[in-house]
């Protein structure tokens, strides 16, 4: 419809996006399943906080504005509890904040790059996870981000298997919807490669996985570098 010339104007609740799923399981114990790319929302022309307070929202709720029948006892007992509206409501700000021009920090973003890269791996099982921090990061931060991916000689297309493979596709077609720049570099020496590009690009950020991590799931490293 843009293509077409056609203006859209549209809603979304904060919950949906890409870049906020493990936030939004933290904050609210629940998995959102049907959720956007970020860049939906960075290519928008025009964004609009449209908030009111919880004790409004759940009473729109109850009168069966926003759900009908056995659906709105079940959204008011579970993901739209008080303690999660608040949670939301704070989520939709911040991410309001961010996404407001700010000429001095986009003077200083231009005048000294500081970059974000997230480093990736074939079977990395927190790849997803590292990339939606990664996105965060950039956001809180206005620069730009790079998803690298350092392939060896073991791992050319030809000698992993496909399961190995569509992971890989996935996890770099997620990148790519969050807003990344997507990099595959060859190399032997993954963590030289890694540097390589860092200095190249003025990376200042460099977000990794950690191999040894809580059964809860692996949490994102940040290293702060400096890149001559």
């Amino acid at each position: 419809m843009l293509a077409a010339g056609i203006h859209v104007i549209s809603t979304l609740n904060v919950q949906h996006l890409e870049s906020l799923y493990e936030t939004v399981e933290r904050a609210t114990g629940v998995k959102v399943h049907e959720r956007i790319p970020d860049r939906v929302v960075a290519e928008a022309d025009q964004l609009v906080n449209v908030d009111i307070t919880v004790e409004d929202l759940r009473r729109r709720l109850s009168e069966g504005k926003v759900y009908t029948g056995e659906k709105v006892e079940t959204a008011l007992s579970h993901f739209f509890r008080p303690a999660n509206l608040e949670q939301l409501r704070e989520l939709a700000a911040q991410l309001d904040a961010r996404r407001r021009d700010d000429p001095q920090q986009a003077e200083e973003s231009a005048s000294s790059p500081d970059q974000v890269m997230v480093c990736l791996s074939s079977k990395g099982p927190n790849s997803r996870a590292l990339l939606r921090y990664g996105s965060r990061l950039a956001g809180r931060l206005n620069r730009n981000w790079y998803a690298v991916y350092v392939q060896t000689a073991k791992e050319r297309p030809a000698l992993i298997d496909a399961a190995t493979q569509r992971q890989l596709a996935n996890t770099l077609t997620l990148a790519q919807q969050l807003g990344a720049t997507v990099f595959t570099c060859k190399g032997e020496d993954v963590a030289q490669a890694i540097l390589h590009f860092a200095k190249e690009c003025r990376v200042g950020h460099l977000v990794i996985g950690s191999p040894a991590g809580r059964a809860a799931g692996l949490l994102p490293i940040t290293r702060r570098m400096t890149c001559a």
